[in-house]
């Protein structure tokens, strides 16, 4: 985009974006629509599946990351050490 085009456009005032946020700052007003279903959330069974996929994977990652050493060390006869 050219920077004189950049520039006109900052200098241009614009009435609909203060309208818009003056229309969002009423509806975050209203404390119903603040509302937030916890019990659907806990009884969500995809919440679920994400939070037990997350555990595995890291449970897996982190198990990976402390046993290649030894992997290295005993199945392939690499020294890290020496390699890196």
């Amino acid at each position: 985009m050219d920077p004189r085009m950049v520039k006109e456009l900052k200098l241009r005032p614009q009435p609909n974006i203060i309208t818009a946020d003056k229309a969002r700052l009423v509806l975050c007003q209203d404390k119903k629509s603040l509302h937030v279903p916890w019990l659907s959330l806990a009884r969500s069974l995809p919440l679920y599946a994400v939070a037990v996929a997350n555990i595995t994977f890291d449970w897996g990652f982190h198990t990976l990351l402390t046993c290649l050493p030894q992997y290295f060390k005993d199945i392939l006869h690499v020294d890290i050490q020496t390699v890196s």
